[in-house]
């Protein structure tokens, strides 16, 4: 179980220097922009200078996995393989993908996005490990969307702010099949990504027995100052497993 800090364009240096005195990982998100999974110059760059951290890669943020037009689906699913090549050039652990749900009132519309994201991701093949995220899913609808070899990326703040179903709910049922988690908060009203909210993340760090992912986007201060509590947690699980 690895700890990693989400880190973007913006924040990258100094994000990258905590990772190296902490000894965590990185997980990037430059490539959740589609012209960042062309610019060969700064993924050479990254590749670089990330070659001493473990890294995971969070794929564009635009998933449109059940659209009935065949022209959108071929290009989505063309950045989507863009995406896992740049993985691969990374020797990163995983990437990571939104599912891509929307709601709708449109008669079976949900019925259509199971099964348009489930052909989707069936068609998207690894190396490295692929795990879709809940972004507004729920747990029925991830249930369903998962196909075989695929896992969850659990995303504890849009758990919390998009359905009324407890994490340690989302924890219990998907179990094994839960491969990542993004740990961040937020007080029920909005995708804040921040540190202080409704949920204790120390408790769900503790919680949780998979890679996980600090995704808060609070001072870099805030950041170093909640590390050394959720490397205890960690600590303190891997101890009471042995």
């Amino acid at each position: 179980m690895s700890i990693f800090i989400s880190a973007g364009e913006e924040d990258f240096r100094e994000k990258l220097d905590l990772a190296k005195r902490f000894s965590v990982g990185l997980e990037l998100l430059h490539f959740t922009s589609y012209e960042n999974l062309y610019n060969r110059k700064k993924i050479n760059g990254l590749v670089r200078e990330t070659r001493d951290v473990p890294v995971v890669i969070h794929a564009p943020y635009e998933v449109v996995s059940f659209s009935t037009d065949r022209i959108v689906r071929k290009f989505v699913m063309a950045n989507c393989e863009r995406a896992l090549k740049i993985a691969r050039m990374f020797r990163a652990r995983r990437a990571i993908f939104h599912a891509g749900y929307y709601s709708s009132k449109s008669k079976g519309h949900d019925e259509k996005f199971t099964k348009g994201a489930l052909n989707f991701f069936s068609g998207l093949r690894g190396p490295p490990e692929i795990a879709v995220e809940n972004v507004r899913e729920d747990i029925n609808l991830m249930k369903v969307i998962l196909s075989p070899g695929k896992k969850l990326c659990l995303d504890i703040g849009h758990a919390n702010l998009y359905t009324n179903q407890a994490v340690p709910d989302w924890i219990r049922e998907f179990g094994k099949r839960m491969t990542h988690a993004h740990l961040h908060n937020n007080d029920g009203t909005e995708d804040s990504h921040r540190i202080s909210g409704y949920m204790d993340l120390i408790s769900i760090a503790k919680m949780l027995k998979c890679d996980m992912s600090l995704e808060v986007f609070d001072p870099i201060h805030d950041i170093e100052r909640l590390l050394p509590d959720i490397l205890d947690a960690k600590k303190g699980q891997h101890n009471q497993s042995e």
